[in-house]
């Protein structure tokens, strides 16, 4: 006859650790759940529901895989298991309004200890989305400002190519940082990278470089 009595036990032990999940998730004020091995929600407060776009006690029986692409799914299984981590995913929805969460976990066993078995983890959530938006938005100003600055570095290099006139820009400390191609072969050298960093000294005699040096710094 077969003795059920270790099977019993550890039901009560799961229980009675769910209960005590339960007061801590009600008690704190940012969204909390408690996902099973599956992926099932056995626990979650009203600040977790309304994340997940659901009504109070919503989230009680559903897989976190409804709200969720296939890989994200797979991969926060894996972050749930591990000791404290801290990591994000998207919730994805039909009508496009996804959001970004981050994600605490504490695994539990139903031992004190890792040699028990993995009955699940107590997660906490924050929704990111605001931040993450606010970070892509930035990226692309950054990104329209950078092929602008090129776009216009392009028309000038052009610009300073072809034009017939004397042209040069020079950094605070009187160095050429950009030459017309006339103002090279006027200064007799070979290409623009043997002008570019030198100063009038490198081509003039020294009496007119001085000068030239006192009035643009002045």
């Amino acid at each position: 006859m077969t003795n059920k009595k270790p099977n019993k036990e550890n039901k009560d032990i799961f229980l009675n650790n769910l209960s005590i999940y339960s007061s801590i998730i009600k008690e704190i004020n940012v969204p909390g759940c408690f996902l099973d091995p599956k992926g099932t929600f056995l626990l979650s407060n009203p600040d977790c529901d309304g994340l997940f776009g659901m009504k109070k006690g919503g989230l009680m029986g559903k897989n976190l895989k409804e709200f969720v692409s296939p890989r994200v799914f797979k991969k926060v299984k894996e972050w749930i298991k591990e000791k404290n981590t801290l990591s994000e995913f998207e919730i994805s929805k039909e009508n496009g309004n996804n959001k970004t969460l981050h994600v605490i976990s504490s695994p539990k066993y139903n031992k004190k200890n890792k040699e028990g078995k993995y009955i699940g983890s107590l997660i906490l959530l924050e929704d990111i989305t605001a931040e993450k938006n606010f970070g892509l938005k930035l990226k692309e100003q950054i990104d329209g400002f950078e092929k602008e600055l090129v776009f216009k570095n392009n028309l000038l290099s052009s610009l300073l190519h072809k034009t017939p006139d004397h042209i040069y820009f020079k950094d605070k400390k009187s160095r050429f940082v950009q030459v017309s191609r006339a103002f090279v072969e006027r200064l007799g050298v070979e290409n623009v990278k043997k002008v570019i960093g030198k100063t009038d000294l490198d081509f003039f005699t020294k009496p007119h470089a001085e000068q030239a040096y006192r009035e643009e710094q002045e």
